[in-house]
């Protein structure tokens, strides 16, 4: 169970932390890894947990409805590199 810091805030494992983001100079969502301190893209993030692992070489996080701050799961689709330029030479 959380406890009350001096303060009046919350503290212990139900404390919620707020992530730094920002939106990069391509149009991606980004945030700052509390544990690394790098910034780190949320779609490939969401996507590597959707998968329940890293995403390998050679492949890429494409959203499906062409929206890049659309980071829903069910938004997401894995391609291959090949396969993610055809997709976005035809639109």
């Amino acid at each position: 169970m959380a406890r009350q810091g001096r303060n009046g805030s919350r503290t212990g494992s139900s404390s919620k932390r707020t992530l730094q983001t920002r939106v990069n100079s391509s149009g991606y969502q980004q945030f700052k890894d509390p544990r690394t301190g790098k910034w780190t893209s949320t779609h490939k993030r969401v996507a590597e947990k959707l998968v329940g692992g890293p995403i390998f070489p050679g492949r890429e996080v494409h959203h499906i409805d062409g929206d890049k701050t659309n980071n829903r799961p069910s938004n997401l689709t894995i391609v291959s590199k090949a396969e993610h330029r055809r997709i976005h030479r035809t639109k």
